[in-house]
């Protein structure tokens, strides 16, 4: 993993610091649009009163995230931002994205630590009708692959619920008969492929 320093800032109440990180992944992930290795990863630390609040989220240039651009919004933030609830309206007020998410829950971390509590203990009050926790499904993704590469990998997610399958045009039936052969008992969820035809 390589860290490196993006943007640093101080006053008298908090210190906040904004890193890249370059996290290799174990297996590279292949989708329609190319192969990923590593995951580039915006972590934020925020200090206060000798506690440190910690995020982390990821700029995706698909929706057109940089590095850059999330540094900027944060300079954006904490420069009109003298104490912490300062710092919360601002974060408030700037547009949805990696920047954003990764002060917020920063912020959060930071204010629990704070209070010696927990996030949750610091959310307002749930209406009686939402307090009631229920499970929710969520999908396991396996990325392209060759059918038998697929099916291996399906064969390691049997514990999954539901498996969300990433495809190009290229070898449809043959890696989902594959998927298929190995995973029989969970769910598929095909991703949208951008191509006019298949190829199989």
């Amino acid at each position: 993993m390589i860290t490196s320093e993006l943007y640093h800032y101080k006053n008298d109440v908090y210190t906040l610091t904004v890193y890249a990180q370059k996290v290799p992944l174990k297996t590279a992930f292949r989708i329609s649009r190319g192969a990923k290795i590593a995951a580039d990863v915006l972590v934020i630390t925020l200090s206060s009163e000798q506690h440190t609040g910690w995020a982390e989220a990821v700029p995706y240039k698909r929706y057109g995230e940089s590095y850059q651009q999330a540094v900027e919004q944060i300079h954006d933030v904490v420069v009109r931002s003298s104490c912490l609830s300062d710092l919360g309206n601002a974060i408030n007020r700037i547009d949805s994205g990696a920047a954003k998410n990764a002060l917020d829950c920063a912020l959060w971390d930071l204010q629990a630590k704070l209070s010696n509590s927990t996030v949750l203990n610091l959310l307002p009050p749930l209406q009686p009708e939402l307090t009631q926790i229920t499970s929710v499904i969520t999908a396991q993704t396996l990325s392209i692959n060759s059918p038998d590469e697929m099916a291996k990998a399906a064969l390691n997610l049997m514990d999954a619920p539901l498996i969300k399958v990433k495809l190009d045009g290229d070898a449809v039936l043959q890696r989902m008969r594959a998927i298929h052969a190995a995973s029989h008992i969970v769910s598929l969820l095909l991703t949208r492929m951008k191509l006019g035809h298949l190829n199989n």
